[in-house]
């Protein structure tokens, strides 16, 4: 279905099956999985650790919302928790 939109051009609506649906929902990262870290300093230092995801999501206390998914992920090698966005992080084992 094409529509203009307010500048006159023609835009798509575009719709998702029911399987896209599923892809999407199940591309999250569950709690338990074993995940790569992969972050970088502000000189852009790249640092590769390994760590299992807690949580999913802010913490209730939190009253603002993040635009992109967050998860608190245990990092083995520092010994320590943090709130991590998912492109900083990728699946090595899954828990399911």
């Amino acid at each position: 279905m094409n529509k203009k939109n307010f500048r006159g051009k023609k835009t798509e609506k575009i719709s998702l099956s029911e399987g896209d649906e599923e892809v999407l929902s199940d591309s999250l990262y569950e709690v338990g999985d074993l995940v790569k870290i992969k972050t970088h300093d502000w000189d852009a230092t790249p640092h590769v650790y390994t760590g299992i995801v807690l949580a999913r999501g802010c913490e209730w206390r939190e009253k603002q919302l993040d635009m992109f998914p967050t998860f608190t992920v245990w990092n083995i090698n520092t010994q320590q928790s943090a709130k991590l966005y998912s492109y900083n992080l990728e699946i090595l084992s899954s828990c399911k």
